[in-house]
């Protein structure tokens, strides 16, 4: 089944909409830090892709939700790969809070170097293969 990555977080006031509860669109911020704290756990550093000329850009979101959070509630980020190629990954992740299902989501993303998409740098993809999802 491939290992799997989690990232935790407490809901903020600022993540609140006028309706009482997180925004739709606080969710792919969440996503974001989850990313980047999976890389972060591997010493893979965005300022140092970018130092190189690096940047991996999202080229699809898709998210669906099940149900709302609210202020305080605290939810966890689970994520491995349903895609893992020399020069695509697609993220799938799900939000929980507990054990109930807040939302899933597939995040696609390419490498790109000097306005073309390129390999996945060799440390990224020796890093994040292990995280692809397998069937058993």
């Amino acid at each position: 089944m491939g290992n799997i990555l989690y990232y935790k977080l407490k809901v903020k006031n600022y993540d609140i909409d006028s309706y009482g509860h997180v925004n739709n669109a606080v969710y792919i911020q969440y996503l974001e830090d989850a990313r980047t704290y999976f890389l972060e756990k591997f010493n893979l550093y965005l300022s140092d892709l970018k130092d190189n000329g690096i940047s991996i850009m999202i080229s699809e979101i898709k998210i669906k939700y099940k149900t709302p959070t609210f202020l305080g509630d605290i939810l966890e980020i689970s994520g491995q790969f349903s895609i893992f190629t020399r020069v695509k990954s697609t993220w799938h992740h799900y939000i929980r809070r507990g054990k109930e299902l807040i939302a899933e989501a597939f995040v696609s993303c390419a490498y790109v170097q000097n306005n073309h998409v390129i390999p996945i740098p060799d440390d990224i993809y020796k890093a994040f293969y292990p995280y692809l999802y397998k069937e058993v």
